[in-house]
């Protein structure tokens, strides 16, 4: 819940309807994404879109780790250099080897740097 909430018990309200079986069995029946409850009978029932088992057997071998590489000077490589690089792959404006390519010399030359 967001620090500056003007209605904080409805917004619990709001959270706990939307990580709820019925909640999330809204969410499943659109089929955007592979709910957080899929194990739910009632939510898994309300999952029904073309393919859902492959879907489903994926995200029962995931790793739900750290979406971001975690090592001392990331935070800076990754900020300066490749997220906006792969800003410009998730807008279509170039691929990812125009927008990784030309930033290699300088992530190599920033690891280098953590290294000495």
């Amino acid at each position: 819940m967001n620090v500056y909430s003007k209605d904080k018990p409805a917004a619990w309200d709001l959270l706990e309807y939307i990580a709820g079986t019925q909640g999330q069995s809204v969410f499943a029946q659109s089929g955007t994404a592979v709910p957080a409850m899929y194990k739910n009978p009632q939510v898994a029932a309300a999952f029904d879109v073309p393919g859902k088992d492959v879907f489903l057997k994926a995200t029962d071998n995931a790793c739900f780790c750290a979406g971001t590489p975690q090592f001392a000077g990331y935070p800076k490589i990754g900020s300066t250099l490749v997220t906006p690089a792969l800003d410009l792959v998730w807008t279509g404006e170039k691929t990812a080897a125009q927008a990784i390519t030309p930033i290699v010399p300088q992530v190599d030359a920033a690891l280098k740097g953590l290294s000495n």
